[in-house]
């Protein structure tokens, strides 16, 4: 069985996914197409596969190099990751028009737009792509399987493959040594540390989270809050920390890994407040260093990922009141390795075997 996928830019994330999952699958054959190298600026020290073209130039450009691939080879299940742009619509329609089974993968959350306009043009245009016997849905989780649901996907075609980072990549440094372990070596001896690892935009909200450090911090000295990633916001941020006396704050650039992993080990609790966010990866990164994780309720992974009072905890996005709650309870209560079960639940081993099932049934 001949299988194209297309994903959106290169990340460590689909080339764990490439690793772990289709190329562990002997009776499928796989080739990978991305869309553009990098949109978010995502690093990865990780190398590509031989078999996966990364498409360059205009969008003209991209669509004969698109067009040459499938001309090459035959292919009987084609799986696109997302659907918005003029190059996965191409894709769509391509399958449509051959009768090519064809996934739409999303790790996107239903949501309706409030402009009427915005969203009859969504209504119209999902209902148009998620139509057909040949239509089928990857989500990343429950919230995301919603969204093929209300776009009125047949239910049988919609499956949960779990939206996930390379588990043991993380867990092998978290084995290695203990917590304390990893705060001498990066210089939060004595702490105890609040992370933040993303982008610094608005839609992240970080100026909620030092709002909460600043009142946490009164009454534990020992306290630190350490921002992790860059973005517009970086400036605005520290002067937030400098106007309202916020200390024991840190700033540091993006890590790679292994020391991206050391950082998720050292931090006692991780915070992850946005506004809005598809899913978060950083969720799935930081279980995976047996870090617990306070989340807000627009976090796409929490329905599946976070445990209350077992592995994190979720508040209400925009309340102060409650994320300041919250992490005085993570900070005060230590958790251990059996508390982080959801790591047997969902990782790329699950993500496997839901897939060759899904496929072996298209071919039948």
């Amino acid at each position: 069985m001949n299988v194209l996928i297309l994903f959106v830019e290169v990340t460590s994330y689909n080339i764990a996914r490439i690793r772990n999952v289709y190329e562990k699958c002997e009776a499928i054959s796989c080739d990978y197409v991305y869309c553009t190298e990098s949109i978010s600026g995502h690093r990865t020290n990780d190398k590509l596969p031989f078999n996966a073209k990364v498409l360059s130039g205009s969008i003209m450009c991209k669509l004969k190099q698109l067009i040459s691939i499938l001309l090459h080879k035959k292919y009987d299940f084609i799986e696109i990751n997302g659907y918005s742009d003029a190059i996965r619509f191409f894709l769509i329609q391509y399958a449509k028009c051959k009768k090519i089974p064809y996934a739409i993968e999303t790790d996107t959350q239903l949501h309706i737009p409030d402009n009427y306009i915005k969203r009859i043009i969504k209504n119209i245009y999902l209902k148009y792509i998620f139509h057909g016997k040949y239509a089928y849905g990857f989500a990343g989780g429950t919230r995301q399987k919603k969204l093929f649901e209300y776009y009125g996907m047949r239910r049988n075609n919609i499956y949960i493959l779990p939206m996930t980072v390379d588990l043991d990549q993380f867990l092998s440094i978290a084995r290695q040594h203990d917590k304390n372990f990893y705060k001498e070596k990066h210089g939060f001896k004595d702490k105890r540390v609040v992370l933040y690892i993303g982008r610094f935009e608005d839609v992240k909200n970080i100026s909620l989270l030092l709002s909460a450090i600043s009142g946490i911090s009164q009454k534990y000295s020992d306290v630190c809050c350490l921002l992790i990633g860059k973005g517009t916001l970086k400036s605005k941020l520290e002067e937030q920390c400098k106007e309202c006396h916020i200390e024991n704050v840190y700033f540091q650039d993006y890590k790679l890994m292994p020391e991206l992993a050391e950082y998720y080990c050292l931090a006692d609790v991780f915070v992850l407040p946005s506004k809005f966010e598809p899913w978060g990866l950083v969720v799935n990164e930081a279980l995976a260093c047996y870090t617990p994780v306070i989340a807000s309720d627009k976090v796409g992974a929490v329905d599946d990922l976070i445990q209350k009072d077992i592995n994190g905890d979720v508040f209400e996005s925009g309340n102060i009141q409650q994320l300041e709650q919250k992490l005085e309870y993570w900070l005060n209560n230590s958790s251990n390795e059996k508390d982080f079960s959801i790591n047997e639940r969902w990782n790329h081993k699950v993500y496997r075997e839901r897939w060759i099932k899904i496929l072996q049934g298209v071919q039948e």
